[in-house]
């Protein structure tokens, strides 16, 4: 068996027991049974990275996952666990503290939730401008050294941050980030200017988050009328594309040239972020028959020159 690390796709947790970090969401998201669905599932689909985080649904996502990994010991060996701390709450919700104290203790609880004794990567939740990089790249690199982590990683990272970590794990002699998790998706394209090309000459993965811009590019979301209760753009609106007349006129394109290949249109905006090389969609489901899309997507196969017409047509 290879390393579960080397997955084509990456199954999101943020929807584990809520909807992100949000704690008025907790409750939102799949529950504990469902949870145990949708990662059996993943594993039929060879989708064996898990992505989590401290913060998500206060520790529900962990808690579920670790459920599922408790019910069958033979698990741990057959997934990967991305882990993401410094989002921690706050007197007036959430906060970002990448301070060592924290990392540490985020990341000890994070893997007593889950009942592992390590995770395959830790990360980064998101830059705390309050802590120097060298401070926080020191705690997680005690953490590799100690074997509570394989790697580490940063998420939600510019073209200078990620120049910031670079060049302080060359200071500090350690390895470069293993992976960094950012938005990529056909309306939100940015970190192709810089970002990707910094992580392909580093070899550095890449996984994109909210590949069908917070569910937009499934198409489901209709001009005139608002939202479906309960739906992600519903709920955290901030976390999805906008829905204007150019996004939905982009999204009608891509509904058009979905038909031509025989997908949904979700399947077809899975397909191109799956054809960008070094790049791994992080998938967000709310029920294990929502896994249909993505095994749509990876029989797909999108080949290069297709997945630039489709970007020069419907991308932003």
């Amino acid at each position: 068996m290879g390393d579960p690390l080397d997955a084509r796709a990456v199954i999101g947790g943020g929807g584990f027991g809520g909807i992100g970090s949000p704690r008025e969401l907790i409750g939102h998201g799949t529950d504990a049974i469902g949870t145990s669905a949708v990662l059996d599932r993943c594993l039929d689909l060879r989708v064996t990275v898990i992505d989590t985080a401290y913060s998500y649904a206060g520790g529900a996502s962990q808690l579920f996952i670790g459920r599922w990994l408790a019910a069958d010991p033979t698990r741990r060996s057959r997934v990967a666990i991305v882990d993401k701390v410094g989002i921690v709450e706050a007197r007036d919700g959430v906060a970002t503290d990448l301070s060592p104290a924290t990392v540490k203790r985020c990341a000890e609880e994070g893997r007593a939730r889950m009942g592992v004794a390590a995770v395959d990567v830790v990360m980064a939740h998101e830059p705390d401008p309050r802590t120097p990089v060298r401070s926080t790249l020191g705690a997680f690199a005690r953490l590799v050294a100690e074997g509570h982590a394989r790697h580490w990683g940063i998420s939600n990272v510019d073209a200078d941050d990620l120049r910031g970590w670079l060049d302080e794990a060359e200071r500090l002699g350690v390895p470069g980030p293993f992976v960094v998790e950012n938005e990529l998706s056909l309306l939100a394209r940015d970190d192709e200017q810089e970002v990707l090309p910094l992580c392909r000459a580093h070899g550095i993965r890449y996984y994109a988050f909210s590949p069908l811009a917070g569910g937009v590019l499934t198409g489901k979301y209709r001009r005139g009328q608002e939202p479906p209760p309960g739906s992600r753009v519903a709920l955290r609106p901030s976390t999805a594309a906008t829905l204007d007349a150019e996004v939905l006129d982009r999204v009608d394109v891509l509904a058009t040239r979905a038909a031509s290949y025989g997908v949904s249109p979700a399947a077809l905006a899975l397909g191109w972020v799956l054809a960008q090389p070094g790049v791994s969609p992080i998938a967000g489901v709310s029920s294990p028959t929502q896994l249909h899309v993505l095994a749509e997507a990876l029989a797909l196969d999108l080949a290069a020159e297709e997945a630039v017409r489709l970007a020069d047509d419907v991308g932003l």
